[in-house]
């Protein structure tokens, strides 16, 4: 019997292997194929050159929709930019929604997430929507081939939507917050650096409050050192202005200021900082009439996050310093020794409190200048003001070699990306998002 029961069990497996591959010919034939894309991090953004079927598309008629069996709509948002290059807001005290045509045209984006994606439909699939026009948007991972695909319609009556909205700009009547499923951000008002960051943690919700403040703070020096000015982040004096608030992203437009008069270096500027469910972003601006080495001995700048007491018992890495070591408010001799000299672009840190990946990308300029070094201090012990919460537990990035930038207007940027799966393992895919961009294409559909 037992033999027997092999036997029926082998024929139906068999069977199912060549149904299978009856409905996988079947789809090919019919011109639809499965979602092969592994990648699922990666914000898309997509702009009307690409898209060439749907531009002057009225923005207020578009449904994008993914393929699993049948279609289903997914979140998406149309950010329209003006002549002037910046994102058309319409929240704020600056926003100008007038400025807008409405239509999908010119320099402006349409965002979706990677992990929304589906398979090819099969040819002759009808959109759930009676379209003016449509498109298929596809895919494709530059590093292994894999692809997936949406599909665009302007739809001639109601637009079927999806209901999901990842991510949410929030006023408390102090921070201005964005919040999504993986990380809780704010900032103060009027202020134009945050003291507020809360991630997902193993029990898969966002938590309380992890961070004392993001650290950056500038010291020169001049006059054979005679000269030494140091300035903090709440030297900054700026504020939101206005606000795009979509399903899939928030951009800000930041106004944050400094002035270093000892040879009028100006330190931000405005700014557009985007906020997606899985990170965010924050460009800064270096503006400077001449070299500083002209009249400066030394520049230096270090970007640091000094976390609370909650966040201890993470894990620090980065790619030099690939060990692991413990936040716990204590220099052991393995910190103490730790490379901090070498160049590195980014780390992360991963705890019971939550994942988070840093990375600093340095304007094509400086690259040949200025290193990447570590800032790195466990120490609840020391003093490191202005901050709300004495001590420090605040790994970074110290840039200590700004002496020899050029004259010039410069920007960099940094990004905070809040991973599903713990670094280090998760960390080369959230690089690819930045160094192998998705490769994307589209055609029209009859």
């Amino acid at each position: 019997m037992k033999h027997v029961g092999g036997k029926k069990t082998a024929m139906a497996f068999s069977a199912a292997v060549f149904a299978g591959a009856l409905i996988v010919c079947s789809l090919a034939f019919a011109g639809g194929a499965e979602k092969t894309l592994k990648r699922s991090e990666d914000p898309v953004v997509v702009k009307p050159d690409t898209l060439t079927a749907m531009k002057d598309a009225q923005i207020q008629k578009l449904s994008l929709f993914a393929w699993d069996g049948k279609f289903e709509p997914i979140p998406f948002q149309v950010d329209e930019r003006g002549k002037d290059g910046r994102f058309i807001y319409r929240e704020g005290p600056e926003a100008r929604p007038g400025d807008g045509d409405n239509k999908y045209n010119g320099d402006d984006e349409l965002v979706f997430m990677a992990w929304d994606t589906g398979g090819k439909a099969p040819a002759g699939e009808a959109l759930p929507c009676e379209s003016e026009r449509a498109a298929r948007i596809a895919l494709k991972d530059p590093l292994d081939n894999g692809e997936a695909w949406v599909y665009l319609a302007e739809c001639r009556g109601e637009p079927p939507r999806s209901k999901k909205d990842y991510v949410r700009n929030e006023y408390d009547g102090t921070h201005d917050w964005v919040k999504s499923d993986r990380y809780h951000f704010a900032e103060k008002r009027g202020e134009s650096y945050f003291d507020r960051l809360a991630l997902r943690g193993e029990n898969g919700k966002v938590g309380p409050n992890l961070v004392d403040r993001i650290k950056g703070r500038n010291k020169i020096t001049a006059a054979a050192g005679f000269i030494k000015i140091e300035t903090p982040e709440s030297g900054l004096k700026g504020s939101i202005r206005s606000w795009i608030d979509g399903p899939v992203r928030v951009v800000r437009l930041m106004t944050a200021y400094i002035e270093l008069s000892v040879i009028k270096i100006n330190l931000g500027g405005q700014a557009e900082n985007l906020f997606y469910p899985n990170y965010f972003v924050t460009p800064i601006l270096v503006s400077l009439p001449f070299s500083p080495a002209a009249v400066l001995s030394g520049f230096e700048m270090r970007y640091a996050i000094d976390w609370l007491e909650e966040m201890e018992g993470a894990k620090y890495y980065d790619p030099i310093n690939t060990k692991g070591m413990t936040l716990d408010g204590k220099m052991s001799d393995d910190e103490r020794n730790m490379d901090y000299a070498s160049h590195h672009d980014w780390y992360a840190l991963t705890g019971p409190a939550g994942n988070i990946v840093v990375r600093q990308i340095l304007p094509e300029k400086w690259q040949d200048i200025v290193p990447i070094k570590l800032y790195y201090v466990d120490d609840v012990t020391a003093e490191d003001p202005p901050e709300d919460d004495p001590g420090l537990r605040c790994p970074g990035f110290l840039l200590d070699s700004m002496v020899d930038i050029p004259a010039g207007k410069h920007m960099y940027y940094l990004y905070y990306m809040v991973p599903d799966k713990a670094p280090p393992a998760s960390v080369p895919g959230l690089l690819n998002m930045l160094d192998h961009p998705l490769n994307i294409t589209a055609s029209e559909m009859p």
